[in-house]
């Protein structure tokens, strides 16, 4: 997962001072056995554990997004695709792979807003819908199998990651 990392982000997150807490801090609110397939795509109750769990991806994603030097102190401009990929390394069956290319494929204009598709807010909940989607899994898993079979893969390769390939 190739991402551009300034240093100060590197710094921030390596070396002890409040963001490398924060973060640490918002990854302990995560389990790590965490799924989005398991995550209730409804979403009716404000106090549910989807909710929370969702709660806690944000602020993660929050965490991580923030991290470097302001962009008028040559800050990384695509931070969110950073907190992105760097998420779902630490959460790698609950957080999808974003960036330009997948987001704009999900939005039907083609156009990233500041609202909407292109959101985590938004784009973690039309994840979590195509990973509990029956149709959605078993097309995955024969993906998967194929892949497996064809390309001589070794390993499992989680469903989530074989979406974030798809897409």
């Amino acid at each position: 997962m190739n991402v551009p990392i300034h240093p100060v982000q590197l710094h921030q997150l390596l070396e002890p001072g409040p963001k490398r807490k924060a973060v640490r801090q918002a990854l302990r609110g995560i389990p790590t056995n965490a799924v989005l397939n398991a995550l209730d795509v409804r979403m009716d109750d404000a106090a549910s554990d989807s909710v929370r769990l969702l709660t806690a991806t944000e602020v993660l994603q929050v965490e991580l997004r923030t991290a470097g030097p302001a962009k008028s102190d040559g800050g990384v401009g695509a931070r969110w695709v950073f907190a992105s990929k760097l998420a779902a390394r630490k959460r790698p069956e609950l957080f999808p792979v974003r960036d330009q290319v997948v987001c704009r494929y999900l939005a039907d204009t083609r156009r990233l807003t500041k609202t909407g598709v292109g959101t985590f807010t938004t784009d973690i909940q039309v994840f979590a819908h195509l990973m509990s989607n029956t149709a959605v899994r078993a097309r995955l898993r024969q993906l998967a199998d194929h892949l497996g079979k064809s390309r001589g893969v070794g390993g499992e390769v989680s469903l989530l990651r074989i979406l974030d390939v798809a897409l």
